[in-house]
């Protein structure tokens, strides 16, 4: 899946860094491990509680960006064949949940059909390179798709929009808590690598979680998926997220299932970090202590006016 790469630029968060780590966020192609500097690399690792590994990719187009075309007929036909795949995986859904063997394909479907209900339902997703999780979302009753991504995409279908990150950035204030489901698979591992031509960002992984809420509605559920396993950082493919990194990507989201969990896999690591391993996490946002006492506010007036008659 493709990252949307550095929804948050915090300016701020770099003032202290050093003028090369600067150079480096502005460059055209992603650097390599060691060209940043040490205090840059224990950012990345978290004070070195995740292990290093080299696998440095450009997917930047040299840092020109890509741009992914997908004409109408073409997307009809791949929801056509998402049909035939679901009825499939539907037929054989009691044996399919307790199959470890299946696809992460497969699991998605399998959670979303149990857990969240996309009927009438608008959706943004984050990070595509094909529309596969799009025409699912329309298949499974979905009225809209809204697709979020660092570089460009022409996905021609009247209910899907596309936008790149900069364009919501500049709209952010219009879009607030618009979306009914937010989907997150294997996109957010990436953020801040700069794999992809997206800033560099030690956090931006954990902004791209904040991001999400600032888009859900507040009763809304976030589908996600990352690599699960030891807390690793393999430059600049991907993160996999282990007791540490998990921990704090987590916080402030209210977990109502962790799909195809594995105890056995977490904090343990992989002979072959390039077959990952990744549940499917359905979320809702946690309520702000500000929400909370709003909330608490509004019902002491209710129970004022029960009590008392109106208030003045």
């Amino acid at each position: 899946r493709r990252v949307h790469g550095g929804l948050i630029k915090k300016k701020m968060f770099f003032l202290f860094v050093s003028f090369q780590f600067f150079s480096l966020i502005l460059s055209d192609l992603p650097p390599k491990w060691t060209e940043l500097e040490t205090k840059i690399q224990d950012l990345f690792t978290m004070e070195n509680t995740a292990r290093v590994e080299h696998f440095f990719i450009d997917d930047s187009n040299q840092g020109h960006g890509t741009h992914y075309k997908f004409p109408k007929n073409l997307i009809n036909e791949m929801i056509g064949s998402i049909e035939k795949q679901v009825k499939k995986i539907e037929k054989t859904e009691n044996q399919q949940i307790h199959n470890k063997n299946k696809s992460h394909q497969e699991s998605v479907i399998l959670a979303l059909k149990k857990f969240v209900n996309l009927h009438g339902k608008s959706v943004v997703i984050f990070g595509s390179q094909e529309p596969y999780y799009e025409c699912l979302c329309l298949y499974l009753g979905a009225s809209h798709v809204t697709v979020i991504e660092y570089n460009q995409l022409t996905y021609e279908h009247p209910q899907i929009t596309t936008l790149t990150v900069d364009q919501v950035n500049n709209n952010i204030s219009n879009m607030y808590h618009s979306f009914d489901v937010a989907l997150s698979i294997s996109s957010f591992d990436h953020d801040g690598l700069g794999r992809y031509g997206d800033p560099l960002n030690p956090d931006g992984d954990f902004q791209a979680m904040e991001q999400v809420k600032r888009l859900l509605k507040k009763n809304g559920v976030f589908v996600l998926t990352v690599p699960v396993g030891e807390d690793l950082i393999v430059w600049n493919l991907m993160r996999v997220y282990g007791p540490k990194r998990l921990t704090k990507l987590l916080e402030g989201w209210k977990i109502r299932s962790k799909y195809d969990w594995d105890d056995s896999k977490f904090g343990v690591r992989s002979p072959n970090y390039r077959r990952t391993y990744e549940p499917v996490f359905i979320l809702n946002p946690k309520k702000s202590k500000v929400q909370i006492n709003n909330e608490n506010n509004e019902n002491s007036e209710i129970n004022s006016k029960n009590n008392f008659g109106e208030t003045p």
